[in-house]
């Protein structure tokens, strides 16, 4: 099925961005300053996550260190 507006995926995937952004707002957070932020600290626990052995606290841990109420701008 096609992504985009004309779709329920689309719609979902406008609704789990929509909620993203509120919760930056709520927090405080520009957006695009986060952004920038999270897909670079993706980037560099890419490997680390993509590990099947990883303990559930440690990808929990990570995962925990980018969310929005977490991030400070430099």
């Amino acid at each position: 099925m096609p992504s985009g507006f004309g779709s329920i995926e689309g719609a979902k995937s406008t609704a789990v961005f929509s909620s993203f952004h509120e919760t930056c707002k709520v927090h405080g957070v520009n957006l695009e300053d986060y952004l920038e932020f999270l897909f670079r600290y993706m980037g560099i626990h890419r490997d680390e996550l993509k590990d099947e052995s990883l303990s559930d606290e440690r990808r929990n841990a990570i995962l925990e260190q980018a969310m929005p109420w977490k991030f400070k701008k430099a």
